[in-house]
């Protein structure tokens, strides 16, 4: 598992690096260099953790099994930064700065104490996945591990509770949930502690606590993808709703279309011009640009809807109506659904007839009101009229009724148009 879980983690780490580091050309805050800090130590983490590197790091320095306390050491100062990015936010300047200065001098003195520790145990075979189960009984290893656990769960503890007050405080929304994402990354460093816990245990009571090394393993790996997505949300959070809202709007536009095909079709020159509008909204994209284009689209096809079935208001037949009214209600249809198939019926006749070439009697030119509400059929506002086309392009396609009912019409009802 480390051979692979480990380099991913690294590069997802040294990739959000390269991310935050985009913003310190245009502005160099202490929080933002402690974030791309971070994620420089992050990914060395476990670069150097990944079994290969272990390995060839082990070799080049002739010592066994030191990319353990080089991996583990890089964890200190990694936890600093972070927890310097959350107190800067946190805390006025003169708080943060004694607050980051006494950390300095306590998470500096934990590595010396480890690197003392580790350098007094007796040199163990190499072993780059399963070191720390199989030799946390050694006494000197059994102490490194209790000071790295011990601060390593403080500082997450504390980097978590720091981090929900910012997001509590925090204005921009994809801010909070970045905030939300980095706390939760940190709190699944628990589970790995619990684990070396057991390790140290081990010492005391009978434990096999390497069938638990997994665990500790995928915490870590999936808490590892946390921060990267936290400190870097906020930046390409937006786009994500700004896609949301193109989806939305796209959504009933793409369902709009059978319909405004047919209309349109029959009533070609409803059709609006169809070049490219991008620069009324702008030559750059950017992500309410996106949305505000995707709601023009979705207008301009309602209201060519809207235009031709105007045009074709003279063609529409009461006698298709009611047909597809009695034979909707023998269908047991909800009156939402009848009132689509009503309306899908009555323009699926008038296109047909259009296409035919047939012209309505004079008598037939009075507009056209739905024969149950005594009202023109729609929404109360563009937003219901667009959902209620929606249901109509639906039964213009798929539903059974409309075409038993256009089966059984005779489009010659009409007076012939006569041709030249």
């Amino acid at each position: 598992m480390n051979s692979v879980l480990y380099p991913i983690a690294a590069v997802t780490a040294w990739l959000a690096c390269l991310y935050k580091a985009r913003d310190l050309r245009r502005r160099r805050n202490l929080p933002l260099v402690a974030v791309v800090a971070a994620f420089v130590c992050l990914g060395g983490i476990f670069f150097i953790a990944s079994p290969d590197v272990w390995v060839a790091l082990d070799r080049a320095a002739h010592y066994p099994n030191l990319a353990i306390l080089v991996s583990q050491g890089l964890v200190m100062p990694y936890t600093f930064c972070v927890l310097a990015a959350c107190v800067l936010w946190r805390y006025p300047p003169h708080r943060a700065r004694q607050l980051i200065r006494r950390s300095g001098l306590a998470l500096t003195a934990v590595v010396v104490l480890m690197a003392v520790l580790f350098l007094a145990a007796p040199i163990s075979a190499e072993d780059p996945t399963t070191y720390v189960p199989d030799n946390a009984r050694q006494p000197y290893i059994n102490a490194y591990l209790m000071v790295y656990i011990a601060t390593y769960a403080v500082l997450q503890i504390v980097v978590v509770r720091i981090t929900l007050q910012l997001a509590r405080i925090g204005g921009r929304p994809w801010l909070r949930r970045g905030l939300r994402i980095n706390a939760f990354g940190n709190l699944l460093a628990l589970p790995y502690c619990a684990v070396r816990i057991a390790d140290v245990a081990q010492r005391w009571v009978a434990l096999d606590a390497g069938r638990f090394e997994d665990v500790a393993r995928l915490a870590v790996g999936i808490g590892v993808l946390m921060p990267p997505i936290g400190w870097t949300i906020p930046r390409w959070g937006p786009r994500l709703s700004a896609a949301a809202d193109w989806a939305r709007a796209h959504r009933p536009y793409w369902r709009l279309y059978p319909l405004w095909d047919a209309l349109t079709t029959a009533v070609p020159y409803v059709v609006l011009d169809t070049g490219d509008r991008a620069s009324l909204l702008g030559g750059r994209r950017r992500p309410g640009r996106v949305a505000l284009r995707a709601g023009y689209r979705l207008t301009r096809r309602y209201v060519e809807i809207r235009d031709a079935r105007l045009e074709l208001r003279p063609f529409l037949d009461p006698g298709v109506a009611a047909a597809a009214e009695q034979a909707g209600g023998r269908a047991g249809l909800a009156p939402d659904q009848l009132a689509a198939v009503v309306e899908a019926a009555r323009l699926a006749a008038a296109m047909r007839a259009v296409a035919l070439g047939i012209t309505p009697e004079r008598t037939a030119l009075a507009p056209q009101r739905d024969a149950r509400t005594g009202a023109d059929p729609g929404g109360a506002d563009a937003a219901a009229e667009i959902a209620w086309l929606v249901r109509v392009a639906a039964a213009l396609v798929d539903s059974p009724v409309v075409a038993s009912v256009l089966a059984d019409t005779d489009p010659h009802g009409l007076q012939p148009t006569s041709r030249t």
